[in-house]
């Protein structure tokens, strides 16, 4: 079902730019740090790689694998990560 539901965002992408990205993500609660923390139960680092998927239109998917290097998350590695969005220029 859950990939029935990406390929219509696949499709609209079209003929997308794809790129290889390589972040590094740091997730914590804003309400428990100041305004970022470290703490093992409200935060955790991710490091993540895969491809980013762009059209002319703004519209991207992220497709990626990702490795926790804290140990603060539940569940095991690798993680799976998909996003899709939407960007706007700032003009």
């Amino acid at each position: 079902m859950k990939k029935v539901a990406l390929l219509p965002l696949f499709l609209l992408v079209g003929c997308a730019n794809s790129y290889y990205f390589v972040e590094l993500e740091h997730i914590s609660s804003l309400q428990e740090g100041k305004p970022f923390n470290d703490n093992p139960e409200t935060s955790a680092d991710i490091l993540f790689t895969g491809y980013r998927y762009r059209n002319i239109n703004g519209i991207y998917i992220d497709v990626g694998v990702g490795y926790e290097t804290s140990n603060d998350l539940e569940g095991t590695n690798p993680y799976g990560k998909i996003k899709v969005g939407k960007e706007w220029s700032a003009k």
